[in-house]
């Protein structure tokens, strides 16, 4: 059983001392964060598409009943 203050100087040093990335993990990591980078505009521009989409079947929700309204008259 570790001495409170020999816990408290192992629990610094790998805080302040973590073990550096080999390359093939940095790489894996960068790689990831390229990938979600390059899925990111995809996203944002399915996003304004619905949108539009959303706006247009409103629309065409309206017509309808201008028509169903008209047809009771």
């Amino acid at each position: 059983m570790q001495s409170g203050h020999s816990f408290a100087k192992n629990r610094l040093n790998k805080l302040y001392n973590p073990k550096p990335y080999k390359s093939e993990e940095a790489t894996g990591i960068l790689k990831q964060m390229g990938d979600t980078l390059s899925a990111t505009p995809k996203f944002d521009d399915m996003v304004a598409l619905l949108k539009h989409e959303q706006l247009d079947d409103d629309h065409c929700g309206a017509q309808f009943d201008l028509v169903d309204d008209k047809k009771k008259n």
